[in-house]
C-alpha cells in the first residue's frame, strides 16, 4: 500500500502568458518581474563572473555596439545580453528562467527596440544603460550592478509605455 501526491499546478507547470494575450497591466507586471529577477542576477553576476564571462559580454556589447540601429540582431544581442549575465551567475536556473522569459517577450523587445530606433540618440541610451550594467559586474560591484539593472528596465518600460506599480524603496542586505 502506498501513497500518491499529485500537483495542484498541473504537468505544465509555471508558464507566461503568450505575447498576443498580454495587455498592458500584464506586461507592465512581467517587467515588474523581470526588475527583480534579472537584478538580482546581475549582482549575483558580479560576484561570481569569471573571465571568459566578462570577455562573452563585452564581445556582446561591441556587437550590440555595431548594429544598434540593425533593428533584428540589436533585438538577438540584446537578449543575449540578458542572457549572458544569467549565465555569469554559474546558476543554470537563473539562464534558463531568464531565458524563458526571454522567449517569451521577444515581441515586447521588438516593440522596445523599435520604439528606441524612432527617437534620436535613443538606442546609444539603452546601450550606456547596458554598458553601466557590465562595469559594475566587470568591477565586482554587486550593488551597483543591481540598481543599475533596476534603472534600465524601469526605463525599458518606460519607453514601452508601461505604468509599472510602486516599489518598495527598503534597501536590500
Amino acid at each position: 500500500m502506498g501513497c500518491t501526491v499529485r500537483s495542484r499546478t498541473g504537468s505544465a507547470g509555471f508558464q507566461l502568458p503568450r505575447e498576443p494575450d498580454l495587455g498592458h497591466t500584464e506586461l507592465a507586471d512581467l517587467y515588474d518581474l523581470r526588475i527583480d529577477l534579472e537584478s538580482a542576477a546581475a549582482a549575483l553576476a558580479a560576484v561570481r563572473r569569471s573571465s571568459e564571462d566578462l570577455h562573452s559580454l563585452s564581445e556582446l556589447l561591441q556587437r550590440l555596439k555595431a548594429h544598434l540601429y540593425d533593428a533584428q540582431p540589436a533585438v538577438d544581442l540584446d537578449a543575449a545580453f540578458h542572457i549572458g549575465i544569467a549565465a555569469a551567475t554559474h546558476n543554470p536556473y537563473y539562464r534558463q528562467l531568464l531565458q524563458y522569459m526571454n522567449l517569451q517577450l521577444h515581441q515586447a523587445v521588438a516593440a522596445a527596440r523599435a520604439n528606441t530606433l524612432q527617437q534620436a540618440r535613443l538606442p546609444e541610451a539603452v546601450h550606456e544603460e547596458h554598458e553601466a550594467i557590465f562595469e559594475a559586474i566587470r568591477e565586482g560591484n554587486a550593488a551597483t550592478a543591481r540598481v543599475a539593472t533596476i534603472h534600465h528596465l524601469q526605463c525599458a518600460a518606460q519607453r514601452l509605455g508601461l505604468t509599472l506599480r510602486a516599489r518598495s524603496t527598503a534597501p536590500l542586505p
